[in-house]
């Protein structure tokens, strides 16, 4: 099959004739569904900056909203000359309000035509390359060991073995711990398939050779795979989104809220706020019918959304793999869903800590009970045994008593 996310073509009885054709098609299809999304993120975000509804934005909140742009797509921000460049072209009318078509012209000139943006890298690219090397740094930095970037990084292989030892609990045997040639590389990268494979994970389109090149799409897809087994859950990418959607649903019930996806439910920070909550019941709000209230939802997005993290960074350890912004704005499926399995795995420690509590509690119970009985049974053997003494003591006075009698 053909998976238009990563461009991963299934080449099993397609003639090499027609390889490149397929490629073609996958990219062009990812292409305009990553444009779509582009466009849904631009027309959300002129929404946000148009707080009194009037269909348009005035010169200083169209600033605002370029400076926001930059940001959250990660690009180096525009000096002021680019902004004040900027605002005429999205004035359409010449009268000094950017309407959403105006605000439309200058974000496409900006994403879709200029030299300087590379397109296959914005914006799913960028967020799925944040969270997974994340993910990837909250199990290696065991072995002290960290990635900067995973299309450079892997390329000898070495950190992914190490990444794969740590995640399985197994070891992949001998490899070049310092790789100098090609060749060495590649068969790092080859020992690191040949143990994904075994470990039954299907892997379509991509060998040692795609690791070494560095190629983006199918390394994502690979980093995707590794954190379906080892953070999520064995089964397809439907079958997981299913059971964490049934997961996140049962706890954020009491908050009267509902979750149909890992996008565009989240953007508010409603419910990763209730899920924080959840874990610890008041921490955020007094009420759960406080994540409706006017005051939460007139708050910045972002904001809410960051407040959320940090308290679950600081409090329940969970890692912040995923920005703010991201998640606010251009929201990625498997991002998200990567960051908030770990609230689900925080959640099944502390239910484990409670068990475990609770039978630390009642074996202190019954060691209190055993060290009663046992005090108890010492107190009567030694009454008995007082009862005995007494008893032969009288016994021995009763003789010596008979034996002056006899003398006498």
């Amino acid at each position: 099959g053909i998976n238009a996310e990563y461009g991963v073509v299934d080449y099993t009885g397609i003639p090499m004739s027609q390889r490149t054709t397929k490629i073609k098609q996958v990219a062009e299809v990812a292409e305009v569904e990553q444009k779509t999304e582009l466009l849904k993120a631009a027309y959300r975000a002129f929404k946000q900056y148009d707080k009194d509804k009037v269909g348009f934005l005035r010169q200083n909140e169209f600033e605002l909203l370029v400076r926001d742009v930059y940001k959250s797509f990660n690009l180096p921000l525009p000096s002021e000359q680019e902004i004040s460049e900027a605002y005429p072209k999205a004035d359409l009318n010449n009268d000094g309000l950017i309407t959403f078509d105006g605000f439309k012209r200058w974000f496409q000139d900006v994403f879709f035509k200029s030299e300087g943006f590379s397109f296959n890298e914005q914006p799913w690219i960028a967020t799925q390359t944040k969270t997974f090397t994340r993910w990837c740094n909250s199990l290696l930095i065991a072995r002290m060991k960290r990635v900067r970037d995973p299309f450079t990084d892997f390329s000898d292989g070495t950190l992914l073995i190490n990444l794969l030892e740590i995640a399985s609990g197994q070891s992949l045997g001998k490899y070049h711990t310092h790789c100098t040639t090609k060749y060495q590389k590649i068969a790092n990268c080859g020992i690191a398939m040949k143990f994904i494979k075994d470990q039954g994970l299907r892997l379509v389109g991509i060998g040692p050779e795609d690791l070494v090149e560095g190629n983006k799409n199918l390394i994502l897809g690979l980093l995707w795979t590794l954190v379906g087994r080892y953070q999520l859950s064995k089964g397809g990418d439907q079958e997981i989104k299913k059971i964490m959607l049934s997961w996140i649903n049962q706890r954020i019930e009491p908050y009267g809220l509902t979750c149909s996806n890992f996008s565009t439910s989240w953007q508010d920070g409603r419910i990763l706020n209730a899920l924080v909550d959840g874990l610890s019941p008041g921490i955020i709000f007094q009420n759960p019918t406080d994540v409706t209230s006017p005051d939460f939802l007139s708050g910045d997005r972002v904001s809410n959304i960051r407040k959320a993290m940090d308290i679950a960074s600081n409090t329940f350890g969970i890692p912040a793999i995923l920005d703010a912004e991201d998640m606010a704005n251009i929201p990625d499926d498997l991002a998200t869903l990567t960051y908030i399995s770990y609230f689900r795995d925080v959640l099944e420690d502390m239910q484990e800590d409670k068990k475990t509590e609770e039978l630390k509690k009642e074996l202190e119970i019954r060691e209190k009970m055993a060290t009663q009985k046992q005090q108890e049974a010492q107190l009567k053997y030694l009454e008995e045994a007082e009862i005995i003494q007494r008893g032969q003591e009288r016994d021995i006075q009763k003789k010596i008593e008979e034996v002056k009698r006899e003398i006498e």
